[in-house]
């Protein structure tokens, strides 16, 4: 788990980019600021060019609701253009109906939650087939409709988007691994490394053991999926006096 506050990350999109610091800081949309650096460019014949880069920075102004409240991955963040989220809601929904109907899936979106908690949720039939390996459809379907309806309302906010409650469900479930696997780092004394996970994957885990006694969590490689390595307390001192000797 990182230690600092603030992360400039680059990557593909800013999306992508403010994902992978999200999972590095262990932190949740809502409890950080975002800036961005700079925009993508593809460059002259492809070559040249530019990755998207943002800073982003944890808030210190609320340190109870960070220490304390665990985010679900359903949090809609605050609208900036003066759309409430429930209208932003509304047409994330119209346009998600849409595409899954021109998909070939006869499935319905509603909307769940209640005020910024909102979530835009596929039920219906052949739903895996929407939700993916590891819901990285469900991620893609996400990533498509955010970027439809950002452009035409000009906002800000991220629609959630979920298939039969398989956010939840995952969430849960690596919650439990988190569990599992920082008491193994305890138990046996070393770093647990697991497999590479998607940014908002990592970021469960390390919201999941970021006040667990005895263990830290960062993140390591390059790309969009990379690995989570789970490290009990006193190893990389350890480590640090053996190559000393």
């Amino acid at each position: 788990m990182s230690d600092s506050s603030s992360i400039e990350i680059e990557a593909g999109t800013v999306d992508e980019a403010i994902d992978e610091a999200l999972a590095s800081l262990g932190a949740a949309r809502a409890e950080v600021d975002v800036e961005v650096l700079s925009n993508p460019s593809r460059g002259l014949f492809g070559l040249g060019g530019r990755k998207a880069r943002v800073r982003v920075t944890r808030r210190s102004a609320e340190p109870a609701a960070s220490e304390n409240a665990r985010p679900t991955e359903s949090a809609l963040p605050r609208v900036a253009t003066g759309d409430s989220p429930s209208d932003l809601a509304q047409h994330g929904r119209e346009v998600l109906q849409d595409l899954v109907q021109r998909m070939g899936f006869a499935s319905t979106v509603t909307i769940e939650g209640e005020g910024e908690d909102l979530v835009l949720q596929i039920s219906g039939d052949n739903t895996n087939v929407l939700i993916g390996k590891h819901g990285q459809t469900l991620d893609a379907l996400e990533y498509v409709i955010n970027r439809i309806v950002s452009r035409e309302e000009e906002a800000s906010s991220r629609l959630h988007i979920d298939c039969e409650q398989y956010r939840v469900k995952r969430q849960r479930s690596l919650e439990q691994l988190a569990q599992r696997m920082g008491d193994e780092a305890r138990r046996k004394g070393r770093p647990v490394t697991l497999n590479p996970m998607s940014p908002r994957d990592r970021r469960i885990i390390h919201l999941a053991l970021q006040s667990e006694p005895g263990v830290t969590t960062r993140s390591t490689g390059d790309g969009f999926y990379r690995t989570l390595v789970i490290t009990p307390e006193g190893t990389e001192r350890q480590r640090g006096r053996s190559r000393a000797r």
